[in-house]
């Protein structure tokens, strides 16, 4: 069973599946995300992880956590850019 919990403006978790579940409880990973807002008006984002099932896995999702957060990194900039 996969759940969510979300703290408007400060943080999201959940868990999910990456893989088929051997058995009914295998393989849940769980995701927390944080959003910290600096002295400097932007915003800290932290992911956290969790419950990996093996290295090949992880390294794969380590490689998708930092080409989303580089693309939110360069919409941001637009966004700043052009005033929206």
């Amino acid at each position: 069973m996969c759940s969510t919990l979300i703290t408007s403006g400060e943080r999201l978790d959940y868990t999910w599946r990456t893989e088929p579940a051997l058995t009914a409880d295998a393989l849940i990973e769980r995701v927390s995300i944080r959003f910290i807002a600096t002295p400097d008006e932007e915003t800290e984002v932290i992911v956290v992880h969790e419950r990996i099932a093996n290295e090949a896995i992880k390294e794969g999702h380590t490689a998708g956590w930092q080409a989303c957060l580089e693309g939110l990194e360069r919409f941001a900039r637009v966004i700043g850019q052009i005033g929206v």
